[in-house]
């Protein structure tokens, strides 16, 4: 029997607000994939955030050394990932082999005495094969049109599937060059066609987008994704794990978090693929609208009226007087957003935090504020636009707000008025 964990997009960055989730959620799978003696582990890019700082690097070698430090582990660039930073990473030691796959399409051999080795060089390889980890980093249209260079100029689209598509069928190649008929599996950082998210993510960087027929070309029991945050599958053999915890507000709604468990038998077949679960604070978002003013809203004299007020729990709406009754954890988080005309901030500001402390129990600890500023809309009295002079136009717009509009207040205004002829 062969085990293989998939982990991917684990976004490790020491500047992210969530950094303390997620190395907890990171600790919690290490320590799973030790418990389940899983013999490979993969990890299908995204290992850290664009422009990473020296720290930051610093921690992902750290993470990479755990898991290898459980079995030889196999890590393929993702889009947020930067070639060059990961030279770093060459130099790392680790308890079983690591290899990064940076720039190309490459097919490594896991052997029977745990050592990984590139079967670019098949004559010098020292023992019999185990698996085979078929590898394809991300990759953008550009990239991937290089390697199919009879391509014209107004063929990029379908010159970039056809290429993708040669580079699946490459992989059988390799298999089939080699008479393996054992367990295999490709590793790759792609957009699917068909994909889902949960509501509000969006993908920076939307490189070549395959299909499932595409990925299928390459032959393999298992094609284990990076890049979608949701984990998700097809076929049973294409999946995406996700990411390990909630990163994001838009990863509010996912049921699951956590990492892949693929096992198959000493003929290559697959056997069970189970989902391995971690606990993953919830994210919570309250909608909200201000109103100021007790003679429109009667019954909500503080200005929070809710039309209707709602709850996001996960992915679901709980009424707002339930919420005290909901099973929050401390390190939960809360969102309050709340939509605002542009006159009426400050005062919705002042009330915000009598707000939260109305609908949201005492043992949260971590609570964002968002104002949505509504652009006014002012629209001119009938009685204004019948009288011909601006002092005349004031004192209706004061007379309506209960104000006397003094002799100061007329001198000083038109004081104002002459400065302007």
């Amino acid at each position: 029997m062969l085990r293989i964990g998939h982990i991917a997009d684990t976004h490790i960055s020491l500047s992210h607000r969530r950094f303390g989730i997620l190395s907890k959620a990171l600790r919690g799978i290490q320590r799973q994939m030790r418990e389940a003696r899983v013999d490979l582990i993969v990890h299908a890019g995204d290992l850290g955030e664009s422009s990473p700082t020296g720290d930051d690097l610093d921690y992902q070698a750290f993470v990479l050394q755990e898991f290898a430090s459980i079995a030889p582990t196999v890590v393929v660039l993702g889009n947020h990932d930067s070639a060059s930073h990961w030279k770093v990473f060459e130099r790392i030691e680790t308890d079983h082999p690591l290899a990064l796959v940076r720039l190309d399409r490459e097919t490594i051999a896991l052997l029977y005495d745990g050592s990984l080795e590139n079967i670019s060089d098949i004559d010098a390889m020292t023992g019999d094969v185990r698996c085979l980890i078929h590898c394809m980093p991300w990759m953008t249209k550009k990239h991937i049109l290089t390697k199919w260079p009879q391509a014209g100029i107004d063929e990029t689209d379908e010159a970039a599937r056809g290429a993708f598509q040669a580079l699946m069928l490459g992989f059988r190649s390799d298999r089939d060059c080699m008479g393996f008929t054992g367990p295999n599996l490709l590793v790759t950082h792609a957009e699917v066609a068909g994909y889902t998210t949960d509501s509000g993510q969006t993908n920076p960087q939307p490189g070549l987008r395959v299909s499932v027929e595409d990925l299928e070309l390459c032959g393999s029991p298992i094609i284990a994704l990076g890049h979608i945050h949701l984990r998700q599958e097809w076929n049973d053999r294409i999946y995406y794990a996700g990411s390990p915890c909630r990163l994001t507000w838009g990863e509010a709604g996912a049921k699951s978090k956590g990492w892949n468990l693929y096992e198959f038998d000493d003929e290559g077949q697959t056997g069970i693929t189970t989902l391995k679960m971690i606990p993953s604070p919830r994210l919570y978002t309250v909608e909200a609208e201000w109103s100021f003013g007790a003679e429109t809203h009667p019954t909500n004299p503080d200005g929070f009226i809710d039309v209707p007020r709602f709850v996001y729990e996960g992915d679901h709406l709980v009424e707002a007087d339930r919420i005290r009754d909901a099973d929050v954890r401390p390190d939960d988080e809360l969102r309050f957003r709340y939509h605002v005309a542009a006159e009426q901030r400050e005062a919705a500001k002042a009330a915000v935090t009598d707000e939260i402390g109305r609908i949201w129990p005492g043992s949260i600890e971590k609570v964002t504020v968002e104002a949505v500023v509504e652009p006014g809309i002012h629209a001119r009295a009938p009685e204004i636009a019948q009288v011909p002079t601006v002092q005349e136009q004031v004192a209706i717009l004061l007379d309506r707000e209960g104000k006397e509009f003094t002799a100061s207040l007329r001198e000083k205004l038109e004081t104002l008025l002459a400065g302007a002829q």
